[in-house]
């Protein structure tokens, strides 16, 4: 028996991505730390974009760009809700255009193949990798309210995962054919079962894709001067999750053409709701600050799957099976976020960084294929809405700031 795979994705690319984050970490970690306040309220980041007033009038710190005083006070240059000077924050627009590679993993594991009905697995569903995929989050926003408040929409996809993977037996079985691979579809039944079982190749294949769109509103907190600065955020949350579960079993027995069984469970996850964060932002020298987001929410998430079986027996005759179901459910999320963002103008932010989204409570294809055979041809369909999932990745993107 051997096992064989085939997959969308090197084992490399990961490994090439984690070494890219490294070298690029060591370079803004070089970074020489913040002197300590001599007084006045500290400026948490150095985005360098004063607000309206100081663009013209004598208020501004100088030299610009880099020459500031970090931690001049100035009652001329006050927000409306906060004393001193805060030259970090953006006064007007600004946007956030970041390069965003994420990695699927799902929390669970599926046995698809078995040596025999009671002998070792040899296909689960961990064998299905899902390697970074190339992706964008793309972010526009506004400071309103004298610098108080700031609205923004932010845009993370479209994100899709594809990989095969196969289990092939050559040895003989007991009908005088070749292969003994059980099937997911007799649920590993013990005696195997001639038409599903004494299989020579099982197949798995699976596809996902992930989006996620949002709307926030953001104020600051007025701490004390140092260098960090701290911003609570609420906002709604919309996010789509889809996947498309393929497995395929073939066997040269019964007589005379043998028989092949293939079923595709579709599962998607549309999820609706609200979330609440805080953003905090930590000043190490007068180009770079660590960025850390953490943002979590309740999802109302309308979730179904749906199955088509086909079935070919001994005489070549083909039979096809459609069952699903849906239902209304609850979900959870988590959204961390850890970046360092280097000052390379007036205007420009580099970020490099690392994120991550866990969600609870939604449909997955391996969770939701049906092993009772009699329910994968005549229903009632069930659904499995318990998964969990993490999205996670590198993030390299820019900032610009008006």
């Amino acid at each position: 028996m051997a096992l064989a795979t085939t997959r969308t994705t090197s084992r490399g690319t990961r490994w090439i991505l984690a070494m890219m984050a490294a070298a690029l970490g060591g370079l803004l970690l070089a970074a020489p730390l913040a002197q300590a306040q001599p007084y006045g309220k500290a400026i948490a980041q150095p985005f360098f974009d004063f607000d309206n007033q100081a663009r013209f009038m004598s208020c501004r710190p100088g030299p610009y760009i880099w020459g500031f005083d970090p931690y001049l006070q100035d009652n001329e240059c006050e927000e409306d809700c906060r004393g001193g000077i805060i030259a970090h924050r953006p006064s007007s627009w600004y946007a956030i255009a970041d390069f965003t590679p994420l990695m699927y993993d799902a929390n669970g594991n599926v046995e698809l193949a078995r040596l025999g009905a009671t002998g070792p697995t040899v296909l689960t569903s961990t064998d299905l990798e899902h390697e970074f995929d190339a992706g964008g989050r793309l972010t526009i926003g506004r400071t309103f309210g004298g610098g108080c408040y700031q609205l923004e929409g932010s845009y993370l996809g479209v994100y899709s995962w594809e990989d095969a993977v196969t289990a092939v037996d050559s040895t003989a079985n007991g009908l005088g054919g070749v292969g003994n691979l059980s099937s997911a579809f007799s649920n590993f039944n013990n005696p195997v079962i001639a038409g599903l079982d004494l299989n020579n190749r099982i197949t798995a294949t699976d596809y996902n894709s992930f989006k996620s769109a949002e709307v926030n509103l953001r104020t600051w907190l007025n701490v004390p001067p140092g260098p960090f600065d701290v911003q609570l955020l609420l906002g709604a949350r919309y996010m789509s999750a889809f996947e498309d579960f393929g497995y395929t079993a073939i066997s040269d027995r019964p007589l005379a053409l043998g028989s092949q069984n293939a079923a595709t469970v579709q599962t998607r996850n549309d999820m609706y709701g609200v979330q609440i964060g805080i953003d905090m932002d930590f000043l190490v020298s007068a180009r770079f600050y660590y960025d850390f987001e953490l943002k979590g929410g309740i999802l109302h998430n309308f979730a179904s799957q749906n199955a088509s079986y086909t079935s070919i027996d001994s005489a070549g005759v083909a039979s096809d099976f459609d069952t699903g179901a849906s239902q209304d459910r609850t979900a959870f999320f988590g959204d961390v976020s850890l970046t360092g963002n280097w000052q390379m103008g007036p205007n420009w932010n580099l970020r490099l960084g690392y994120q991550a989204i866990f969600i609870n409570g939604v449909a997955l294809g391996p969770q939701n294929f049906q092993t009772n055979n009699a329910l994968l041809q005549t229903g009632p369909g069930q659904l499995d809405d318990t998964g969990e999932v993490i999205y996670h990745g590198p993030v390299l993107g820019v900032m610009w700031t008006r």
